[in-house]
């Protein structure tokens, strides 16, 4: 079992938005007032970002850094739940490429 099975849902999203705000406190960019209060409600979802469980054949390599980072704390996000519906399945790749006024994980 990994950290990120051992954790509750409300503790990840304790920690993202948490280390969240210290980045941001750290580069003098302060989160709004709703951000801060809204992410430990359940208008926010935990998302991997690297799917968990891929379907379709990977090239070996990359099928060696999946098993070994996407079960990590790094490969989660908080998002809201209206960017995890648009999200959620979609690859890592896909989620980082903005199309039109789409979310996505890279600005």
């Amino acid at each position: 079992m990994t950290t990120t099975q051992m954790l509750s849902s409300h503790d990840l999203k304790y920690l993202l938005s948490e280390f969240e705000r210290r980045l941001r406190m750290n580069r003098d960019s302060p989160l709004t007032l709703a951000a801060q209060e809204s992410p430990l409600t359940s208008d926010y979802e935990v998302e991997p970002i690297w799917l968990q469980n891929p379907s379709g054949k990977m090239h070996r390599k990359t099928k060696r850094l999946h098993e070994e980072h996407a079960h990590r704390i790094g490969n989660l996000t908080l998002t809201s739940k209206a960017w995890n519906r648009h999200l959620s399945n979609r690859s890592c790749n896909a989620k980082k490429r903005r199309s039109k006024n789409q979310p996505c994980y890279a600005m």
